[in-house]
């Protein structure tokens, strides 16, 4: 009975942090957000509210890429999407994660890791604008021409439609 009251009060813990998260990334105060949500899985890893505090983290560093957080924005990401219930996320923010993370590949020059991710962010959200050029980007640093082309003409689709 002890042990089941210790775990609601840390789940309940869990919540409250994640809740105070939301709030502070809501108003744009990431570094406040980050700390609340870094104290999620630190309260309760089982907790359900654990994996979502990853994926606001991913998001967090994702408004902070110029703050250098590249790394943590791609570990958190990962972290969420492996640990998330199947299904928890629809196709257009699983797509957009994957584009994150392909972008932070870029960003840290490591164009198959970047592909990879985008092609899946591409394949999720076929007209995703953003995806495609990244994807695009990354094959022509990749020397990989014949497919960077065949992604512009792609892209130009999207663009005229």
């Amino acid at each position: 009975m002890e042990h089941q009251q210790l775990a609601n009060e840390r789940s309940d813990e869990a919540k409250k942090h994640f809740e105070e998260g939301i709030s502070w990334l809501s108003s744009h105060r990431y570094n406040e957000a980050i700390e609340c949500f870094n104290k999620v899985p630190q309260c309760c890893a089982s907790s359900e509210y654990a994996p979502k505090a990853h994926l606001q983290l991913g998001y967090a560093y994702w408004d902070l890429l110029s703050l250098g957080s590249i790394r943590q924005m791609i570990s958190h990401f990962k972290q969420g999407l492996s640990s998330i219930p199947e299904g928890s996320l629809s196709d257009e923010e699983m797509g957009f994660i994957y584009r994150c993370i392909g972008c932070g590949y870029v960003i840290n020059d490591e164009y198959q890791n970047a592909v990879d991710a985008l092609k899946f962010a591409v394949h999720l959200k076929p007209k995703d604008y953003d995806a495609r050029y990244w994807l695009v980007y990354a094959y022509l640093r990749m020397d990989d021409k014949v497919e960077a082309l065949r992604q512009y003409e792609e892209l130009r689709k999207l663009n005229q439609g």
